[in-house]
């Protein structure tokens, strides 16, 4: 899978943007990580799950804040 070629989630986009003109801070990466992990954490409180085959129902995690660069108020 070629993730160069992915585009983001449009709703999510339009969060990003709104974020960054409210802001006054066009660093989409800091708002990105931010949105996805709130659209995340609404998904586990619902108790949202993937189905793997061999591994059965895995719970949704998102990891994202801990892996982010320097700077992202980790």
């Amino acid at each position: 899978m070629d993730i160069s070629q992915m585009k983001h989630f449009q709703e999510a986009s339009d969060i990003v943007d709104a974020l960054c003109n409210k802001t006054q801070n066009y660093e989409k990466g800091f708002f990105r990580n931010l949105v996805n992990y709130n659209l995340c954490k609404a998904a586990s409180m619902m108790r949202t799950s993937v189905k793997f085959p061999g591994r059965g129902d895995i719970p949704v995690n998102f990891y994202g804040v801990s892996l982010a660069p320097s700077g992202f108020s980790k």
